[in-house]
């Protein structure tokens, strides 16, 4: 699926981010935008061989930003990002945090996020109910 975007995309959020790989997809297909995920002290050094390695063009890393953050508690301004995205990592969350965690995470979300913003997650379900 091709996502199409007007100039208005400026800064889109990823958290948590993971290994950086959703970060990296978005800066491709928003060539105008700033993508920063936030992501745990342990994915760095994943985080850092993605950016090393030839996966992706290289000119989207100068766009693409990567810090350690409790996604919790973000240091960010009420509405200051037009998109916030996940990717599987609310289980993340629910692993490290528990289901608080997991609310918290979501208030954040929804707080940072411009009003007619875009906030897009994706779980995976397991059984009854997502994990």
């Amino acid at each position: 699926m091709r996502v199409q975007c007007n100039d208005t995309v400026s800064i889109i959020l990823d958290l948590p981010a993971g290994h950086g790989y959703l970060s990296a997809e978005f800066a491709q297909l928003f060539p105008k935008t700033d993508v920063t995920g936030l992501g745990l002290p342990s994915d760095f050094k994943t985080h850092f061989g993605l950016r090393a390695s030839r996966a992706y063009p290289r000119f989207i890393w100068s766009r693409t930003h990567y810090l350690g953050c409790d996604c919790t508690h973000l240091a960010l301004k009420d509405s200051s990002c037009d998109m916030v995205v996940n990717f599987l990592g609310l289980e993340d969350v629910m692993m490290t945090r528990g289901q608080k965690g997991v609310d918290n995470t979501l208030s954040e979300m929804v707080r940072v996020v411009k009003d007619h913003g875009l906030v897009q997650i994706a779980i995976v379900g397991y059984g009854k109910s997502p994990e």
